[in-house]
């Protein structure tokens, strides 16, 4: 990766979604007024005449099936509340309906312990003069209600109301993160929390962690003790950290996607493992924290490699519950591969005309490992030419890049650390970066 995507990216999975709407009506007439300060847009707004006054206490009643994550949303939510008016407010749980101001309706169980990408995330929120209603399928889409829910408060003079509002909303796109970079530059396990509590609050649902460069690997390895205790000048996440995190994530609805970039950008495996290189007898040195490009390239002709990635994958998969695993696959010369004679004799045994060739034969080999420990592999467009296996998911950052019939994650324009305008980000369209001819039904892209 190029110094200019070091701090964040948001991503966005381009596979469409309809809408989840719910019977029911209001009659309060629907009037016209100012669009609601709420980010993202819902899809659906319907302004009502009226407002409900915003007390000290909301009673609340929860109709479906107990969840635990619901009832710590609504904890937060009432934080998130006290955070915008200034005032603390309290949750007072009712056993009835009709008891309660605000009535949260979700009929189905949820579906495991962590979010998934096949989460129902849509909600209908309807706000009258008595009451508030939130009606959603499962618990993720609570959550999303929630959030909303907790940025229409306004002033009325002395006092907070919420609008009189109608809104049926679900994500345009299912996967909506932010990659954080945390080998480059490091942050400590409360930073991370504390950008899951705000992409809670604006929707994001994955948490894209890159845990391995050229400067570190940020995770405690088992099965390769030394990339932890050699390769990170000390900062890195234990098993047990790693999982508090992911707990910490899904109570938030959030999915935590690592990434684990091969067959470059893995100088700090070398000054752990220099056997995993081409030049085992001269280890190179770790990098300092922050920018550069460097050639090091895991060697791709030695069963010994696959065998590391087995193990390394295999550990990471039992680590991180969700489908996914990044596999990198980007900016990657090949200088490495062609300096080396032996891998050139490789190179020509197996009929492979360029690096370009080696490092298709080495990514489907990649991917396989990953499939075989049950992920879904994902990689940057660099991984593009390869043979890859079914449900595949290539990250375009590279506009016009042609994911063929892969899945596609369209980066394009969402790099944070360009410092545009908010209303850059916010406006850009992600369909746009994806090639003319490229149908959105079949991408995935981000």
């Amino acid at each position: 990766m190029t110094p200019r995507r070091f701090v964040a990216r948001i991503e966005r999975l381009l596979v469409l979604t309809s809408v989840f709407t719910l019977a029911g009506s209001t009659e309060a007439q629907a009037i016209d007024t100012d669009p609601l300060d709420v980010m993202p847009v819902p899809a659906s707004v319907r302004r009502l005449e009226g407002s409900f006054a915003l007390g000290d206490t909301l009673s609340v009643a929860v109709v479906g099936p107990p969840d635990e994550r619901i009832e710590r949303a609504l904890e937060r939510f009432v934080s998130r509340l006290a955070t915008r008016t200034d005032t603390a407010h309290r949750l007072d749980r009712v056993d009835e309906a009709r008891r309660a101001t605000l009535v949260i309706d979700c009929p189905q169980p949820p579906i495991g312990p962590f979010p998934s990408l096949e989460d129902d995330e849509s909600y209908r929120l309807s706000v009258t003069s008595k009451a508030i209603a939130l009606q959603s399928a499962g618990p993720v889409g609570v959550l999303r209600g929630l959030a909303t829910l907790a940025q229409l408060p306004t002033r009325d003079g002395d006092a907070w109301i919420l609008p009189a509002v109608e809104i049926v909303d679900a994500p345009r796109f299912p996967w909506r993160g932010l990659l954080i970079d945390v080998v480059r530059h490091w942050q400590p396990r409360e930073v991370i929390e504390r950008n899951l509590d705000a992409m809670e609050a604006v929707k994001l649902n994955v948490l894209h962690l890159h845990l391995s460069d050229d400067q570190g690997f940020r995770v405690e390895s088992r099965t390769h003790p030394r990339l932890h205790e050699v390769a990170t000048a000390g900062d890195y996440y234990t098993h047990d950290e790693i999982r508090g995190l992911v707990e910490y994530a899904a109570d938030r609805g959030v999915r935590v996607v690592p990434e684990f970039g091969v067959p470059g950008h893995v100088t700090s495996w070398f000054v752990a493992y220099p056997e995993l290189g081409s030049d085992p007898d001269h280890p190179p040195e770790l990098p300092r924290p922050g920018g550069g490009l460097f050639s090091h390239a895991l060697d791709p002709t030695r069963e010994e490699t696959y065998a590391f990635l087995d193990g390394l994958f295999g550990e990471m998969a039992e680590l991180f519950p969700d489908s996914y695993v990044h596999v990198g696959g980007d900016e990657f010369s090949g200088e490495s591969w062609r300096a080396d004679e032996r891998i050139r004799e490789f190179m020509e045994e197996k009929g492979l005309e360029d690096t370009g060739a080696l490092r298709g034969h080495f990514t489907s080999r990649v991917l396989e490992i990953v499939a075989d420990h049950g992920k879904v592999g994902v990689g940057w467009d660099g991984i593009i030419g390869a043979e890859l296996p079914a449900g595949t998911v290539v990250q375009l950052w590279f506009p016009g890049a042609d994911p063929g019939h892969a899945r596609s994650l369209v980066s394009g324009g969402f790099y944070l650390d360009h410092m545009l305008h908010a209303a850059k980000y916010y406006t850009n369209e992600p369909l746009d970066h994806l090639p003319t001819e490229a149908s959105p039904p079949r991408t995935v892209g981000r």
